[in-house]
This record gives C-alpha cells, sequence and structure tokens, in this order.
C-alpha cells in the first residue's frame, strides 16, 4: 500500500473474482477501482472485507478477563487481530465478581474513549454470564460462585460504567423473570443471544417471543447427554440462521 496527500492505494487480488485490482482511496473511502496490470501478480495480498468476531475472550496471551486488565493490552490485541484480518470484534467479558465485571467493561470502554481505532473495531461489549444455568455441563468452565439470576439494577450498573457499550448479552432463560429481563435489554438496543442453558423448549420459545434472537458457540455449553429429541440446541437451531437482529 502506498500513500500520499491524504491518498493511499492499495493493490490486490479481489476475494470473490480472483481479478488483480489497483483500489485507491481518499480520506478512508474508495474513490476508485481499476484492473492491476502486474508483472509479479502472485505476490499481491488478497483483498476482502474485514472478519466480525462476535466473542473473543481474548488473544495472543491479552486475556480479557484476567485482571488487572489494562487499556494497553487491548490496544495490543486490537493490533493483531488486524493481523487476522479481524476488523470488528466484540471483547468478552465472562462470569466473575460483580466488581470484576465492572473493572473489565470500565476498562475496555476506556480504551475504545482512548484510542480512536480501538474504538472503531470495537463492535461493542459482549457480557457472557453471569446471568447462565448453574448446571455442571450446561455452565462450561463459567465459576459456579458467580452464577445468578437475571438482575436489570445490577446490568444498569454495568452498562453505566461501559458507557453503552454492551451491546450483546449471553444469558439462560431457564431463571424466573428472565423473560421481562430480555425484553428491557432489547428495549435498550442490546442483543440478547442463549447458551449456557439447561432450560426447556419451552423457555427457548418464550425468550425467543421476548426478543432473544443469537445462540452462543451452541453446544458447547451444554450437558454431555441429552434427550434424543426435543432439547435446548434443536430449539435454538432456527437463532443460528439468523443472528442478531
Amino acid at each position: 500500500m502506498s500513500e500520499r496527500k491524504g491518498l493511499s492505494i492499495v493493490e490486490g487480488y479481489h476475494f470473490e473474482s480472483g481479478e488483480a485490482l489497483r483500489i485507491t482511496l481518499e480520506n478512508g473511502h474508495i474513490v476508485r477501482m481499476e484492473p492491476l496490470c502486474s508483472s509479479q501478480p502472485s505476490r499481491l495480498p488478497w483483498i476482502a472485507p474485514g472478519l466480525v468476531d462476535l466473542q473473543i475472550n481474548g488473544f495472543r496471551g491479552h486475556d480479557f478477563n484476567t485482571l488487572p486488565l489494562s487499556e494497553e493490552q487491548i490496544v495490543n490485541a486490537t493490533a493483531l487481530l488486524w493481523g487476522e484480518g479481524v476488523t470488528t470484534y466484540y471483547p468478552t467479558v465472562i462470569t466473575n465478581s460483580d466488581e470484576a465485571i465492572e473493572d473489565a467493561v470500565a476498562v475496555i470502554s476506556q480504551a475504545c474513549s482512548l484510542n480512536p481505532q480501538v474504538a472503531d473495531s470495537v463492535g461493542g461489549i459482549h457480557l457472557e454470564g453471569p446471568f447462565i444455568s448453574p448446571d455442571d455441563g450446561a455452565r462450561g468452565a463459567h465459576h459456579k460462585a458467580y452464577v445468578k439470576a437475571p438482575d436489570w439494577l445490577l446490568f444498569e450498573r454495568w452498562q453505566a460504567v461501559a458507557e453503552g457499550r454492551i451491546k450483546i448479552i449471553t444469558l439462560s432463560p431457564e431463571w424466573p423473570g428472565a423473560v421481562p429481563f430480555i425484553k428491557k435489554c432489547v428495549e435498550h438496543g442490546v442483543t440478547v443471544s442463549i447458551d449456557h442453558t439447561s432450560v426447556s423448549p419451552e423457555h427457548i420459545r418464550e425468550a425467543v417471543s421476548a426478543g432473544a434472537s443469537m445462540s452462543t458457540h451452541l453446544g458447547n455449553g451444554a450437558h454431555l447427554q441429552l434427550p434424543r429429541h426435543p432439547n435446548y440446541l434443536w430449539e435454538q437451531l432456527p437463532l443460528t440462521a439468523y443472528g442478531p437482529a
């Protein structure tokens, strides 16, 4: 890539057509695309849209759930993800103490506020837990001591510290009060994803009716044995086809 006076030129293969192209950008916007005649076409990179990852707990030694978390770790992880083609991601904070979750989302939010490139790359914070199933198997590796029922006031506290950046929450709809909690999340622009659940198919349907629209790593947070059918994996399959609205 070459740059001069606000212009930059990228040369490479189009990911769909395989055509060698020269792309001219002005202030980050594409202004021209033209065929490229290159004497060394095999050395060109591929040009494609950036990848989006909805659930990243950390990358290459930068763990978003090991405290103390620093803004530098978020910046470094973001740059490393660019190298893999991931241009938008959702740093994921998992089940922990109320204070630990608050600290983690605060650091991620501050990194976004202080670094425009991080802000452009972070689509939002993904909160995976702590409102999940306490059952072994369904709970996965999440610490049982911190699992709890959905609590809107607690979520508002975290969201305030995150400056509204929590955009996805993974929960289990088996808890009393889960349906009104899901409705509140959706009303406030938060995508609700189901996983780490031991819930009945009926509860899955109620959660979807309330606005749940996605499943997080379907089948990973699950019991070792399930009824052949119906079960909570079968009931979630339509969600995986559509993802968040």
